[in-house]
């Protein structure tokens, strides 16, 4: 089974403009919370370190698939390229899901995956987490509200 880290302290924001993506969106990672408090304890402690490192960032660079003028009403396929901050690393990711259009609003769903290392994290190895596959996979959900 998978353990899962959720959390809905996510803050910033994204615009899109003349062509260009600008922005950031943060991740609050001391409020990861999971079915397991030894757990989410662990890895803040050990794997993440959120005392010296309390969020993570995103800077998205491109998002592909989507036509302009974005449409009022349906779904498409999309892609987010941008700069991924977890700890002291910067890494590029990408993030590939479905955007919703709903008249001023877009739902966007995402998800990326890697390993450990990527971001210099050391996979956990101790009896209370089992085992862990080295593969971290991340999802989001997001509500956009278009401005005119």
């Amino acid at each position: 089974t998978d353990a899962v880290g959720t959390t809905k302290e996510v803050k910033g924001q994204v615009a899109f403009r003349n062509g260009r993506w600008s922005g950031r969106l943060v991740v609050n990672l001391e409020s990861l919370r999971s079915d397991q408090a030894r757990r989410d304890n662990y890895l803040r402690q050990n794997t993440l370190q959120t005392a010296r490192f309390p969020e993570a960032v995103f800077v998205p660079v491109e998002v592909k698939g989507l036509p302009n003028p974005w449409p009022r009403e349906g779904r498409l396929p999309v892609e987010v390229v941008g700069d991924l901050t977890i700890r002291d690393v910067t890494q590029r990711v990408s993030w590939k899901g479905e955007a919703e259009f709903r008249g001023s609003e877009v739902r966007v769903q995402l998800q990326t995956a890697f390993p450990f290392e990527r971001f210099g994290l050391v996979q956990p190895r101790v009896p209370i987490v089992l085992s862990v596959e080295n593969n971290i996979r991340l999802e989001v959900e997001i509500v956009f509200r278009v401005r005119p």
